[in-house]
């Protein structure tokens, strides 16, 4: 780390080694990196980082946890204005699994670890939804 900032510059390289850093030391990170994660379990893999990766337009939204960005119906009231779709459990014609930012350190034994779970699993078919952290979905509705 110290010589990620030793010459006042930090390449992208050197932001992804500090990002994985803090999300190893913190745990829930995402506040901090971006980077979806829950409690001391590591990143999901293929989560999606870049809103404009995220298409609302006739596509299908599973949201996950308890969401900073407001109550769950006013989210839902988002996707819809946009052309989005939302459905209340991950199944093979979901296209995003919207993870809230504030994740339990047991998500693996919640509702919403259900959820996580089946979609990693549909993901490991080919089939499966993209992940997108609330951070990601903020910045698609901004835009």
């Amino acid at each position: 780390m110290k010589r990620s900032i030793a010459d006042g510059r930090i390449t992208p390289d050197e932001s992804d080694d500090i990002c994985t850093w803090i999300t190893h030391l913190v745990g829930d990170s995402a506040t901090d990196t971006g980077i979806a994660t829950f409690g001391n379990v590591g990143v999901i893999e293929g989560a999606l980082n870049d809103h404009n990766d995220v298409v609302f337009d006739q596509r299908m939204f599973v949201l996950t946890g308890k969401f900073t960005l407001g109550p769950r119906k006013a989210i839902q009231g988002m996707i819809s204005d946009r052309g989005g779709e939302f459905k209340g459990n991950v199944c093979r014609n979901t296209h995003y699994l919207c993870v809230a930012a504030e994740a339990s350190r047991d998500w693996k034994h919640s509702h919403e670890g259900l959820k996580i779970i089946r979609a990693i699993e549909l993901r490991a078919e080919g089939r499966g939804p993209q992940v997108v952290h609330e951070g990601t979905l903020a910045q698609a509705f901004a835009r």
